[in-house]
């Protein structure tokens, strides 16, 4: 607790921001007599700061506050990145690891890939892409396949025409589960 005096003095004062009481400075002060301290300052002298906290002062003492400011946080369940700008400790449903990949699931220590969602992510992946190139295979047949009804196919389209058909065979008979290690036949 400051004491008043009848003589000009000076002191040792510890400034803190007004908002966060967080510990700024040290400086001497001259006070003048029957005076007191400055606004946001103190002449209790904080602890040492320990590192990575910060000194704060409320309610006539110093604590010590975990300073996690600008910190890189990732979401628990969403793996959302989230920058803390924060005093104190980060959140329960955060953390400072990263994720190593899309499939990473937080199991209440760390990040561990979900090894059947990646398959099925594959899986479904391999799928969506074998229904895509056997519908372009099955425009290229459909027009070749007309040329031949209609008895207007040249020799190069009657070519195609097989080469076509035998494409989207081998893409009926790939075996998806294999994914995404498959090795896609080759276009005509």
């Amino acid at each position: 607790m400051f004491n008043l005096s009848d003589k000009t003095r000076t002191v040792e004062i510890f400034h803190y921001n007004y908002d966060t009481g967080e510990y700024i400075e040290k400086r001497h002060f001259v006070i003048a007599p029957m005076t007191g301290l400055p606004a946001n300052t103190t002449d209790i002298t904080p602890p040492k700061q320990k590192e990575g906290y910060v000194l704060l002062f409320n309610f006539g003492e110093w604590r010590q506050s975990e300073d996690n400011r600008n910190l890189r946080l990732y979401n628990k369940l969403t793996k959302n990145i989230v920058i803390f700008n924060e005093l104190g400790p980060i959140p329960e449903e955060t953390t400072i690891q990263v994720p190593s990949s899309e499939f990473d699931i937080w199991n209440g220590n760390q990040w561990v890939k979900d090894t059947q969602a990646e398959k099925d992510a594959h899986y479904t992946q391999a799928q969506n892409e074998q229904k895509a190139l056997i519908s372009q295979a099955g425009e290229k047949i459909s027009l070749l396949s007309f040329s031949k009804e209609s008895a207007q196919a040249t020799k190069e389209e009657l070519d195609a025409l097989n080469r076509w058909q035998n494409y989207r065979l081998q893409l009926s008979r790939i075996y998806l589960s294999n994914a995404p290690d498959i090795i896609w036949p080759e276009k005509p």
